[in-house]
């Protein structure tokens, strides 16, 4: 042993988990005394698990330093409740029927390492801790313990025979309904804004939501912290493990962004002034581009996604790992050096994430160079102020996949990216949420359109009834029981060229989306559609028709009628914006 590693040993070791489920949480405390140096850097401390299946399969999960704490909401005084709607990048809620207080973390106890893992399989595992000092092999411990079956479908895949579409481990599809909820903005009751959004999406039929590790909010590094050590911060941490259960708890899947572009820029929203990195403050980089060459940084960044695995890769919640958000607002931005440090960031998360969970990244452009990376396992992207969003939304997802071959979710949507407020007077009815989340879903994309504004628009205006309709109707597709394939334009006819029309067809069911070409959300009187006929390519029997009404989530009538000559003819009920359909074979 090497000189200094003396006495530095794993004691204390203990299952803090009352109960163990498959893919639910394995939580193991431990201690290591006699360990002076930073518990953040791998090269000073390497703590792991191996971890032996049932079936003999054997994963391996990183330990992570961890502090517990004491979280409440307290009542608000004066000073407090006066300064509430300043918000925080955003607009806080001071809506009275909703729990508004100050939220305290309090620390509890020492800090120690923490071992979180999700066994994959019910049954009896074994486990073996192994810690590292500087690379050397210094102590081992050793344990067990059964996990129970459960109903848990796994972690989100890649539907593996199309490539469009996300799946779970058990083969049911996943399809993404949601928003962006990236950060808390009440200065108050901060992180428990997500009780309330979280329960209000959730309530509504919302599974997905975008967090970011913002530096103003679930961030591990910013100003009071050095790049490479993270204890000023382990209550950001805390947090976010709080949002995680809750999202868990209300069936939400977590896209979490890692970087957003402004750390690293001085011209869009610019915080490279703030910055660790920024040698004006205590780091090392001249410039905010050197962070995707500096072979320092590039270390420091992997010890960071070596935590984030630790602490959260644990959740089948974790959707996926977002590394950047907007990299192109990064400045000096590359399109060819970024895409080599995405290429390599992505290959680090899935040799150390032990669950191989999705890895994208995004840019404010429609088409960027990083699109063409190929470790990222999904096309994410960001629009606002498109023209008409139920035929543009299908057309660009529609170009990425012939570009990549790759699932496609429109992260970011709408219509004016300047703010909740002037959104709000623009679109008041949110015309253009509910064109995205349907355009999203039926125009060959993964998921719904994730409008941003949450906190200025969505929840103050009430707006989350758009996502219940689109959630009961994707409900029916999943219950179709095969991978939705896309209708070809051959496979049918509108009488009006007004209409337009996006389907899918599961065996014998087909799911139809006929909307206005013409109407958004500058429309001021939408067009009525009378004695339209819709023909469908069609083996010959009867079929049941539901017609669906997209803004309500009802049926509004049905018929059944006889397809002869392979073609289905069905003569359409009075609309206007949108409707959908059901059409199913009934023999």
């Amino acid at each position: 042993m090497k000189h200094g590693n003396e006495g530095i040993k794993i004691t204390d070791v203990r299952v803090i988990t009352d109960r163990i489920l498959r893919h639910g949480k394995l939580e193991i405390a431990l201690s290591v005394p006699g360990f002076k140096g930073n518990p953040f850097v791998s090269e000073e401390i390497g703590l792991d698990a191996e971890f032996l299946s049932p079936s003999g399969k054997k994963l391996t999960m990183p330990g992570f330093w961890y502090q517990d704490f004491l979280r409440e909401l307290k009542p608000l005084d004066e000073a407090a409740r006066l300064g509430e709607q300043r918000g925080i990048s955003g607009l806080a809620s001071d809506n009275e029927k909703e729990p508004q207080g100050m939220e305290v973390l309090t620390p509890r106890g020492e800090p120690e390492w923490r071992i979180r893992f999700a066994p994959t399989e019910a049954g009896a595992w074994k486990y073996r801790i192994l810690l590292k000092i500087k690379g050397e092999l210094v102590d081992s411990a050793e344990g067990s313990f059964t996990a129970e079956e459960s109903d848990s479908p796994g972690f989100v895949r890649i539907e593996p025979s199309c490539k469009r579409h996300f799946m779970f481990d058990n083969g049911e599809l996943y399809i993404p309904i949601g928003e962006n909820v990236c950060w808390w903005t009440s200065p108050t009751r901060k992180a428990y804004d997500y009780d309330v959004w979280f329960g209000e999406l959730s309530k509504h039929g919302g599974n997905f939501a975008r967090l970011w590790m913002a530096t103003w909010g679930f961030g591990l590094v910013w100003s009071e912290t050095p790049v490479d050590d993270y204890t000023n911060r382990l209550d950001r941490a805390y947090l976010l493990d709080k949002v995680v259960e809750l999202a868990e708890e209300k069936g939400i899947y977590l896209m979490l962004c890692i970087l957003n572009h402004g750390q690293f820029s001085a011209k869009t929203n610019p915080e490279w002034e703030h910055n660790p990195f920024n040698m004006k403050n205590g780091g090392y980089l001249n410039h905010p581009s050197e962070f995707f060459t500096n072979e320092l940084a590039i270390k420091h960044f992997k010890d960071r996604l070596r935590y984030i695995v630790a602490r959260w890769g644990y959740s089948t919640h974790i959707m996926s790992w977002e590394l950047w958000n907007e990299v192109n607002w990064t400045d000096g931005y590359d399109g060819k050096v970024v895409n080599d440090w995405h290429s390599k960031m992505a290959l680090y998360l899935k040799e150390l994430d032990p669950y191989k969970h999705l890895v994208s990244s995004s840019s404010a452009l429609l088409e960027d160079p990083v699109q063409e990376v190929a470790e990222l396992d999904f096309i994410n992207l960001h629009a606002y102020g498109l023209g008409n969003w139920c035929l543009d939304i299908p057309k660009h997802q529609k170009r990425q996949i012939k570009l990549y071959d790759k699932p496609v979710l429109f992260c970011e949507m709408g219509v004016d990216w300047r703010g909740g407020t002037s959104t709000r007077k623009m679109d008041p009815e949110g015309i253009h949420i509910h064109q995205g989340l349907w355009a999203g879903v039926m125009g060959n994309g993964a998921g719904t359109g994730m409008t941003w504004w949450w906190d200025s628009y969505i929840h103050p205006a009430n707006l989350y009834y758009h996502f219940k309709p689109i959630r009961i109707f994707v409900d029916r597709i999943l219950k179709a029981g095969s991978v939705p394939a896309e209708i070809p334009e051959e496979g049918w006819k509108l009488s009006d060229e007004g209409a337009g029309l996006y389907g899918y067809q599961c065996g014998d069911e087909f799911f139809l989306w006929v909307f206005d070409k013409d109407y958004t959300h500058k429309t001021e009187q939408p067009r009525l559609f009378q004695d339209v006929t819709l023909e469908l390519a069609a083996t010959d029997g009867p079929f049941e028709i539901s017609w669906f009404d997209t803004w309500n989530g009802e049926i509004m009538q049905k018929e059944t009628l006889m397809a002869s000559g392979g073609r289905l003819s069905v003569k359409m009920p009075a609309w206007n914006r949108d409707l959908a359909a059901i059409v199913k074979r009934t023999d």
